[in-house]
């Protein structure tokens, strides 16, 4: 999904309700644990992640910083399903903003 009008700057919030035996064993959580999977570009990222951690009830699993293969930023958050819905949410309003806003202009800074 794309941020900005301009469509420079793409967000994937997507949360998964119920995670399949690969991706358990690959997150260290069991299977049918609901998780979050947050990808954007890395200050966006950064900022959002922030911002999914301060608005919902979830924890880090595994953060995938740059540089990598896209270098984007991307992190797996769990928690209750929805505390996993409410920090995708939080993470793509946060990216949104950013990407609006890169200066900080409607940060107060």
């Amino acid at each position: 999904m794309d941020a900005d009008e301009a469509k420079k700057t793409a967000v994937f919030p997507h949360v998964i309700a119920s995670l399949g035996h690969y991706l358990s064993a690959a997150a260290g959580l069991s299977v049918g644990a609901p998780m979050a999977y947050l990808v954007a570009p890395p200050m966006e990222a950064t900022i959002g992640f922030a911002m999914a951690l301060k608005e919902a009830d979830v924890s880090v699993v595994k953060i995938f910083p740059p540089p990598s293969e896209t270098n984007f930023a991307s992190a797996w958050l769990t928690g209750s399903l929805e505390s996993c819905e409410a920090a995708a949410v939080a993470f793509c309003e946060a990216v949104v903003r950013v990407a609006a806003s890169p200066r900080g202009e409607i940060w107060g800074s």
